[in-house]
């Protein structure tokens, strides 16, 4: 069983746990153990205590210890693909970082586009492709 506080970590020390859960791992993979607790058809890895479900550095190990507990490397990617594309859709629909005023992208920098950081482009397959804001699901 993993036991981990959060109360007790300092922020140096969050990828030396993340070091040392990829060599348990390791080590049950060789061995041939199993990982965890079989619970009503669920595994059981270990414990979290004060975790903060709004802090950054929480999310981010309970995503790498996920990561790392994927069966295969297909796996693994698929999961870590999922996170990212939660990670910056999230980004733009909430932070608005190409600042869309009345659905058109304002100019941040000074320039002489009205379209700001959102361009046109030509492409072969679907000639022209105009980005605008996504609307929130």
């Amino acid at each position: 069983m993993i036991l981990i506080d959060f109360n007790n970590i300092k922020d140096n020390k969050y990828e030396l746990i993340i070091r040392k859960i990829k060599k348990l791992k390791i080590k049950c993979i060789t061995k041939k153990a199993d990982i965890g607790i079989t619970h009503n058809a669920k595994v059981i890895i270990g414990s979290l205590y004060n975790y903060d479900e709004n802090n950054e550095k929480h999310k981010d190990i309970l995503i790498s210890i996920n990561a790392i507990l994927q069966c295969n490397i297909k796996q693994r990617y698929n999961y870590l693909y999922d996170k990212i594309c939660e990670y910056l859709d999230y980004q733009f629909r909430n932070k608005n970082l190409c600042g869309f005023e009345n659905n058109k992208c304002v100019p941040r920098k000074h320039i002489d586009r009205i379209t700001g950081c959102c361009h046109h482009f030509k492409n072969k397959r679907f000639r022209y492709v105009i980005f605008q804001q996504a609307s929130s699901m």
